[in-house]
């Protein structure tokens, strides 16, 4: 037979179980608090990612739409330059002649 230990002895006991239990739920609940966190932080990391791609995208689609405008833009020009020229070539031998 097992001598029973003192009541107080066995109130420790439980306590210390008890609180060894409280502190292991703790634990586990703040690596999960900690799991969360890191994933929420990823995702906004993730997201930030993106926004800043779809910036980049934009941007390099809006300079490349500058640069074939300003071409256009260059050529209706000279062939205006060019229609003047010519009109004035046609009208100084019109009047020579």
């Amino acid at each position: 037979m097992k001598p029973k230990g003192s009541p107080l002895q066995a109130k420790v006991g439980t306590r210390n179980r008890r609180q060894r239990a409280r502190a292991r739920e703790l634990r586990e609940q703040a690596n999960r608090h900690r799991y969360v966190k890191q994933l929420a932080a990823q995702e906004r990391i993730k997201r930030s990612r993106e926004k800043i791609r779809k910036q980049v995208e934009r941007t390099t689609l809006r300079a490349r739409q500058a640069r074939v405008k300003a071409l256009r833009a260059g050529d209706r020009s000279r062939k205006r330059a060019k229609a003047a020229r010519d009109r004035a070539r046609h009208a100084n031998s019109g009047r020579r002649g």
